[in-house]
């Protein structure tokens, strides 16, 4: 979240919201609260997230083997992957 006041001195609540959002190489960018409404509306109908947990003390040796793989998402990924080739659902 920003600050309240910027290197000016005006007071940020009086602004509209704004918030930082990283993208590619332009860096940091400023996005207002009605982009944002609308990137995560975009989100929600174009994606589906999935999530699972895993204890630190029994699965210790998962979380460590998925952790050496690298990049989580495509390790996953090509797992289902080669698991729906390997029951010919691909």
């Amino acid at each position: 979240m920003l600050s309240l006041y910027n290197e000016y001195g005006a007071n940020i609540k009086k602004l509209k919201k704004l918030w930082y959002s990283k993208e590619s190489e332009e860096g940091w960018k400023m996005v207002t609260e009605a982009q944002l409404k609308a990137k995560n509306k975009y989100n929600k109908k174009a994606y589906k997230n999935y999530s699972f947990r895993l204890n630190k003390n029994t699965e210790k040796n998962v979380i460590d083997w998925i952790e050496k793989q690298g990049k989580t998402k495509p390790y996953l990924y090509d797992l289902i992957i080669d698991d729906m080739k390997k029951k010919r659902a691909l």
